[in-house]
């Protein structure tokens, strides 16, 4: 018997999915939107994680977060921008591949670089809610 399509264009949409990483330390987040999620993030304090007990995600469309849960949102110009020009003034004067000879400043470079990080709208990005 064929299974019945899902009401949402992607698998993981409203999803509650756990991250871990490679020593154990556990992580769920919320997918707030109707898109695809990273298989690999970095956790609070910078280590890998990778999504597992991909069958337990939990669809949860109507689920309200707590104060401090990491929550997958759309990405939007204002989230993008700060990480951006951080990324831009890290590979400005790379030693082994300067963005300073492709690029005549700083801002070319952000706006060459913004389509592939904003996807048309449709990139996730983690939020802390308030």
């Amino acid at each position: 018997m064929a299974q019945a399509k899902s009401q949402y264009n992607h698998g993981e949409a409203f999803c509650l999915m756990t991250y871990a990483t490679a020593d154990g330390e556990k992580e769920v987040l919320w997918n707030s939107r109707d898109g695809v999620t990273p298989f690999m993030i970095l956790s609070k304090d910078g280590k890998e994680m990778q999504h597992i007990n991909w069958r337990s995600d939990k669809c949860a469309p109507d689920y309200r977060p707590p104060s401090g849960m990491r929550v997958f949102v759309d990405a939007t110009r204002e989230l993008i921008t700060p990480k951006l020009n951080e990324y831009v003034d890290q590979i400005w004067d790379d030693p082994q591949y300067p963005a300073s000879k492709q690029w005549t400043s700083k801002q070319e470079c952000f706006d060459a670089l913004f389509p592939d990080w904003f996807h048309n709208g449709e990139a996730p990005w983690i939020i802390t809610t308030p």
